[in-house]
C-alpha cells in the first residue's frame, strides 16, 4: 500500500489504537504506552489487509510530525494520549510566556473567555 491518502489512513488507526482506544483493536498497551509492534500491525490488517509493517514505518519514520517511535520491536505514540502513561520524561517547569497562534476573527472571544 503506498500514496498519502494509507500514510494519513494508517497514521490516524495507529492515533486511535495507541493514544486512545486499543482496546477496541484488541491491542495490549503497557504503562509506558508500548505495544508490541507485530500485534500492531496485525490488528491493522484486521482493518484493512492491504496494510504492512512497510506502512507502519512509513507513518513512524515521516518527517514532518513524529507522532510515534519504535524501540525493540515495540511501537508507542510519543503524546497525546487520552488515557495515564508512563512516558519516562520528568516534568519540568514551563517558560514564563507561552504562545499559541490563532485567528484573528477568534480575538474578542480568547480574550473574554481565554483559550
Amino acid at each position: 500500500m503506498q500514496g498519502r491518502s494509507t500514510t494519513v489512513r494508517v497514521s490516524k488507526m495507529l492515533s486511535l489504537m495507541l493514544r486512545h482506544r486499543p482496546q477496541e483493536f484488541g491491542v495490549d498497551v503497557d504503562a509506558h504506552g508500548f505495544a508490541d509492534l507485530d500485534e500492531v500491525v496485525r490488528s491493522l490488517q484486521g482493518r484493512d489487509q492491504r496494510i504492512g509493517a512497510a506502512d507502519v514505518d512509513d507513518v513512524v519514520n515521516a518527517p514532518e510530525k513524529q507522532r510515534f517511535e519504535i524501540v525493540d520491536g515495540r511501537i508507542r505514540a510519543r503524546y497525546g494520549h487520552s488515557f495515564e502513561i508512563d512516558l519516562g520524561q520528568d516534568p519540568f517547569e514551563p517558560p514564563e510566556a507561552l504562545y499559541k497562534g490563532a485567528s484573528a476573527r477568534h480575538l474578542d472571544q480568547i480574550m473574554t473567555d481565554g483559550l
